[in-house]
C-alpha cells in the first residue's frame, strides 16, 4: 500500500508536459512519450508517421492520413493511387476510417504521442548529428560564432513554444503561412470548424454519402467557452446525425425555403446598383455643398445589409434590410429629400415611400422586383472607407439616437455571426427554427412572439453550447434547452460590454423597468437591448408550450419514429381553444386601411396584456396572421381586417358559472389605439375597431370552412407569404376585398350583418343573453344559442360567462 502511494498516478492528460523529479527521470520520460514506436497498423503509408484523420481509399482499401492521400491524388495528373496505381480516384471518394481514428486517439492518450512534436524532435536530432557548417568566406563581416549563436536560440525557442502549444491543443501559425482571420473569434480565440481544411462545409460528400468529417483537433480539443459558459457537449457528429441533417435539408427544400441560384445572383446585382447610387448621390451632394474636390472624391459612402439576408437565412421573396452609411457632411434631411428624389427618378424603383417619423426612420421601395428597407446613418467621420468595420464601438461616437438605431441591426447581425462556432450549421439550424416558428404561429415580434433577432440569438446560444453538433442535433437541443430554460433568466451570447459612450443598455441592476421583462433575449452588440421586449406572460407560455411540443417531435424524428415534415405542420389554432375574441379594424379607403391596421396590430399586445391581467384568464393567444373580412362586411365597413385571440379561462372551484366582464379591458384597448392615432395624426373618418366574443363552433360566421377545418400535413404557402410568413394580401388590385375563395353558401342567413349587429347590441340585450347562458349552465336542457357577447363602444357592456371549470 505504501509503494502505491509513493509511486504517484500513472495517468497524465496528453496535452500536459511531463514533470520529472530528476534529470534521469526526465530523459526516460521523454523517451517513453516522444519516442514511443508507432504501431505499423497506425502508420501512414505516405508520411510513415502516425495517421491523422485516417481515411480509406476505395480501390485497394489501404488507409492513409486524409491530408496525405488527398495531396497525393491531387498532385498526380491522373489521380493515381500510390499503392495499387489505380487511376481516376477522386479525393471525394475517400471514406473516413472511424475505427482506425479511434485507435489512433487511444494510442495518443496512452503514450502522449504528438505527431508534429515527434517530427520536430527527430529534425532536431538530425541537425545535431550533422557536421558543423563550413566557415564563411573571408569577405563575410559577421563571424561564424555570431551566426550560430543568433540562429540556434531562435530555432530552439520557437520549437519549444510551438511544441507546448500544440500539445495543449492550440493552433500555431506557421511562419510561411499567415493565420486566417476567419479561423479566429472576435477576441482572437480559435474557433473549430467542420469539414476538411480548405473545403467548404457542405452536406454532400463522397458517393452521395452525406456528412461532415472532423479533424483530430476538433475531436481532441480541450473544453473551450463559446459565450458566457462552457459547452454542454463537445461530442463530434455521428453518421446518423449526418443522415438526419440531410433529411432535414430535403424537408425544408420541399417547403420552398431556399432561393434558386438565379434569384440569389439577382439580389447581388440589385445591391450593387443600389450601392453605386449611394456613392453617386454622396458625391453629387458634396459638389452641391461646395466642398473641396478632395473631400468629394474621398467622401465614400457604402451600404451594409443586415437581418435575415446578412445572416444567410432569407427565404424566397423576402425583403432585404439595408443601411446607408454616409460621412458627416451628409444630413438626414438630405437622405429623405435629395436621395429620395434620386430614387424616384430610377425606372427600376417602384412603390417608393418614406416613413420618416418611425422609431427607426426608413425608406421602403421595390428595386427591380426586390423589396428593400433602407435606413440611414451619418457617421462623424469625413470619409466612409470600403473596409469600414461597424462592429467597432468607436463608430457610435457623437451619433444621434436615430443613427445608432439604424446601425444596430448591422452590428447585432455581424456580432452574432462572430460568436457562433460554425456558421453553416448555425444558418441551417436558424432556417429550420424560423420556419417552425412561422408554421406554428409564434413568429411576430410586434405581437409578443419571437422575431428574427431573437430567433438568431437563441439558435446561436444553442450552437455555443453544442459547438460540434450538426443542424439536426442542434434543432433538437434548441427545444431541449429553451423548454427547460429558467425564465426570466436572460439569454446572453457574451458578457455585456461597458463603454464610455453612456448609451442606455439592458441592465436590470440599474433599470428597474428591465426587471419586469418576462423573457429577456439580449442582443450581443453595444448598446445591448432586449429583443423580446413585447413578450407577455401569455405569449411566453404559448412559446414554452411550443418548445416542449418541438422537443417531443424532434425526439421522435431522431429515434426514427417520424420525419421532419411533422415538425413543420401548422398549428390548428381554430381547433385549440373553445373561446375566441374577434378583433376587427376597418377603414373607408385602401390607403387608410393599410395605415390603420399597422397601428392596430402594433397595439394588440396591449390588449393581450390587459386580458391576461384578468383574474379569470390564464392565456390570451393571438394568431399573428390577420384575415380579410367577408364581402358583406366590406360592403358595410369598407376595408376590413380581423385578428383572432384564443382565450383560456382559469378553473374556478366551487362555482358552476362565473361571469367575466371584459368591457373595460376592450374599451381601454380601443382608447389606447384612438389616442395613439390622434397623437400621430393618422386617425381618419371611417377608421373603427370592433370586438366580439365567439365560441369555436360559431367561427364559421367569420371564416371560410377551409380555414377552420383541422389541418394535417400541408405544403408551403405561396412565395407571397415568405415561407409560411405572417402577412397576406387583404385587397385585390382593383381595391375590392379578397374573399372570392369563400363559400358564402356555408354561412347562416344573417351572417352578412352579424358583426354589425354584435357591435350595436345594448346592455339590456346582453344582460338577457347572459342570464340565458347562466341558466343553461345550471342545467337547462334547451339548445344553446350563440351568445352574441360583444363589447360595444360605450363604457358599459356585457360579460363573458365561464361555465363549469370541468369543461376546460
Amino acid at each position: 500500500m505504501g509503494e502505491a502511494y509513493a509511486r504517484g498516478r500513472m495517468e497524465k492528460p496528453p496535452f500536459l508536459p511531463e514533470e520529472p523529479s530528476s534529470s534521469s527521470s526526465s530523459s526516460s520520460s521523454s523517451s517513453s512519450t516522444s519516442d514511443a514506436p508507432v504501431p505499423e497498423e497506425l502508420s501512414c503509408l505516405i508520411c510513415k508517421d502516425i495517421m491523422t484523420d485516417a481515411a480509406v481509399i476505395p480501390c485497394c482499401g489501404n488507409s492513409y492520413c486524409d491530408k496525405c492521400i488527398r495531396t497525393a491524388l491531387l498532385e498526380s495528373e491522373d489521380h493515381i493511387c500510390p499503392t495499387c496505381q489505380e487511376t481516376d480516384i477522386s479525393p471525394d471518394a475517400l471514406i473516413p476510417n472511424k475505427c482506425l481514428r479511434q485507435a489512433v486517439n487511444n494510442f495518443r492518450s496512452g503514450t502522449g504521442y504528438t505527431k508534429r512534436l515527434h517530427q520536430q524532435i527527430r529534425q532536431q536530432q538530425w541537425r545535431q548529428q550533422q557536421p558543423p557548417p563550413p566557415p564563411p568566406p573571408l569577405m563575410t563581416v559577421t563571424p561564424p560564432a555570431v551566426l550560430v549563436s543568433a540562429a540556434e536560440p531562435s530555432t530552439s525557442s520557437s520549437l519549444s513554444i510551438s511544441s507546448l502549444l500544440e500539445e495543449k491543443g492550440c493552433r500555431v501559425p506557421v511562419r510561411r503561412q499567415a493565420a486566417l482571420a476567419s479561423c479566429l473569434g472576435p477576441q482572437g480565440q480559435s474557433i473549430p470548424t467542420t469539414g476538411h481544411p480548405g473545403r467548404g462545409s457542405t452536406i454532400g460528400s463522397a458517393g452521395g454519402r452525406p456528412g461532415w468529417e472532423l479533424t483530430p483537433r476538433l475531436q481532441n480539443q480541450p473544453p473551450r467557452h463559446y459565450g458566457i459558459t462552457s459547452a454542454i457537449s463537445l461530442a463530434p457528429p455521428t453518421d446518423i446525425d449526418s443522415i438526419h441533417t440531410q433529411k432535414l435539408l430535403e424537408a425544408m427544400k420541399a417547403l420552398g425555403v431556399f432561393e434558386e441560384e438565379e434569384e440569389l445572383n439577382h439580389r447581388l446585382v440589385v445591391l450593387g446598383r443600389l450601392n453605386h447610387l449611394v456613392k453617386e448621390w454622396i458625391s453629387e451632394l458634396g459638389e452641391s455643398k461646395n466642398l473641396p474636390p478632395s473631400v468629394v472624391a474621398n467622401g465614400g459612402g457604402k451600404i451594409f445589409t443586415f437581418g435575415s439576408y446578412r445572416l444567410g437565412v432569407h427565404t424566397k421573396g423576402a425583403d432585404i434590410d439595408v443601411a446607408c452609411v454616409a460621412p458627416r457632411h451628409v444630413e438626414r434631411s438630405d437622405f429623405f429629400q435629395s436621395f429620395f428624389e434620386k430614387l424616384k427618378r430610377q425606372e427600376e424603383i417602384k412603390k417608393l415611400r418614406a416613413v420618416e417619423d418611425a422609431y427607426v426612420p426608413v425608406v421602403k421601395f421595390e428595386f427591380d422586383g426586390i423589396e428593400i428597407d433602407l435606413v440611414f446613418a451619418r457617421l462623424s467621420v469625413p470619409t466612409v472607407a470600403d473596409n469600414l468595420d461597424l462592429r467597432d464601438n468607436s463608430c457610435l461616437r457623437s451619433l444621434d439616437i436615430r443613427c445608432i438605431r439604424s446601425l444596430n441591426g448591422c452590428r447585432v447581425t455581424d456580432e452574432i455571426l462572430h460568436l457562433v462556432p460554425n456558421k453553416e450549421n448555425f444558418r441551417l439550424t436558424l432556417r429550420a427554427v424560423k420556419l417552425w416558428a412561422k408554421r406554428r404561429g409564434i413568429y411576430s415580434n410586434v405581437l409578443g412572439f419571437l422575431g428574427g433577432v431573437s430567433c438568431a440569438v437563441l439558435v446561436a446560444r444553442t450552437c455555443q453550447l453544442y459547438p460540434n453538433a450538426l443542424a439536426s442535433t442542434l434543432v433538437n437541443k434548441f427545444f431541449l434547452v429553451f423548454s427547460e430554460w429558467e425564465w426570466p433568466r436572460p439569454v446572453l451570447l457574451k458578457q455585456q460590454e461597458e463603454s464610455n459612450l453612456n448609451l442606455p443598455v439592458w441592465d436590470p441592476r440599474v433599470n428597474p423597468s428591465d426587471r419586469y421583462h418576462v423573457m429577456p433575449i439580449i442582443t450581443p452588440a453595444y448598446p445591448q437591448q432586449n429583443s423580446t421586449y413585447n413578450v407577455s406572460t401569455s405569449t411566453r407560455a404559448v412559446m414554452v408550450e411550443e418548445f416542449r411540443h418541438g422537443l417531443a417531435v424532434t425526439n421522435e424524428i431522431l429515434q426514427g419514429k417520424s420525419d421532419w415534415s411533422k415538425l413543420f405542420e401548422p398549428l390548428d389554432f381554430f381547433q385549440k381553444y373553445k373561446h375566441y375574441i374577434v378583433l376587427t379594424a376597418s377603414a373607408s379607403t385602401k390607403e387608410h386601411h393599410l395605415e390603420w391596421i399597422g397601428l392596430v396590430e402594433s397595439k394588440i399586445r396591449v390588449l393581450v396584456g390587459n386580458l391576461e391581467r384578468n383574474e379569470f384568464i390564464s392565456i390570451a393567444h393571438v394568431k399573428p396572421q390577420s384575415f380579410p373580412g367577408s364581402r358583406e362586411l366590406c360592403k358595410q365597413s369598407g376595408y376590413v381586417s380581423m385578428w383572432f385571440l384564443g382565450i383560456v379561462f382559469r378553473k374556478v372551484e366551487n362555482a358552476e358559472s362565473v361571469n367575466v366582464d371584459l368591457t373595460c379591458v376592450i374599451q381601454s384597448f380601443k382608447d389606447t389605439v384612438y389616442s395613439q392615432a390622434n397623437y400621430l395624426s393618422v386617425l381618419k373618418e371611417g377608421m373603427k375597431i370592433e370586438a366580439a366574443h365567439v365560441k369555436r363552433k360559431h367561427l364559421h360566421h367569420f371564416l371560410p370552412a377551409e380555414t377552420l377545418q383541422k389541418r394535417k400535413k400541408q405544403s408551403m404557402p405561396g412565395t407571397s407569404q415568405n415561407a409560411g410568413g405572417l402577412q397576406r394580401k387583404r385587397t385585390s388590385s382593383d381595391g375590392s376585398c379578397l374573399d372570392s375563395s369563400r363559400d358564402t353558401g356555408s354561412r347562416t342567413p344573417d351572417n352578412s350583418s352579424l358583426l354589425h349587429k354584435i357591435s350595436k347590441v345594448d346592455t339590456s340585450t346582453a344582460g338577457r343573453e347572459r342570464n340565458a347562458v347562466y341558466q343553461k349552465s345550471n342545467g337547462a336542457n334547451k339548445r344553446e344559442k350563440l351568445p352574441r357577447v360583444a363589447v360595444p363602444s360605450v363604457s358599459k357592456g356585457p360579460s363573458i360567462p365561464v361555465p363549469d371549470s370541468s369543461m376546460y
